[in-house]
């Protein structure tokens, strides 16, 4: 793309920063009381959605390019992270820890419509939309079993592939 977004708190204030890939000078977004990553832009390049975090409390915001104040897209106690915009920038999907165990989620750009996405007892986190948007590919680490894979869900059916693994954990 031609534009990059970053978080940063280099001068010691949070922040989230738009800059040209050309190496232009860099320019604030979003300036926050709290922490802020992974920031994802949206397939049109209008908003950038990140992980920030309020009070204590980790959530999925997202932040329009024109000038207008970020919006809160989840609330619940936890971690809700890690946010990939659909492709047709109508959905975002994120890792969530509200029910125990960090799990995959589906929400609408303004925040409604929330989907749980996979069920089980390890942690799925980072996912990642197909390029049609009928599935999603996302981590998964069973710490009781020392095990990591990458595995990919249709949203049609919720039939999950694990395409590799590793026995080899490193925690």
């Amino acid at each position: 793309g031609a534009r990059i977004a970053y978080a940063s708190n280099r001068d010691g204030r949070y922040r989230l920063w738009v800059v040209d890939s050309s190496g232009s000078e860099p320019s604030v977004l979003v300036e926050a009381p709290g922490r802020m990553r992974s920031p994802s832009w949206s397939p049109a390049g209008d908003r950038v959605a990140y992980t920030g975090v309020v009070g204590g409390n980790t959530d999925v915001w997202a932040a329009p390019l024109d000038g207008s104040p970020p919006r809160r897209l989840t609330t619940a106690p936890g971690f809700d992270g890690r946010p990939d915009w659909s492709p047709d920038g109508r959905r975002l999907a994120f890792a969530s820890d509200r029910d125990g165990d960090a799990d995959i989620y589906i929400i609408r750009h303004d925040g409604t419509g929330l989907r749980k996405v996979t069920r089980n007892l390890v942690d799925d986190s980072s996912p990642s939309w197909s390029p049609g948007g009928r599935r999603i590919v996302f981590d998964r680490t069973d710490y009781e079993r020392e095990r990591t894979a990458i595995v990919v869900v249709d949203l049609a059916t919720g039939a999950e592939t694990e395409l590799v693994h590793s026995d080899d954990f490193v925690s």
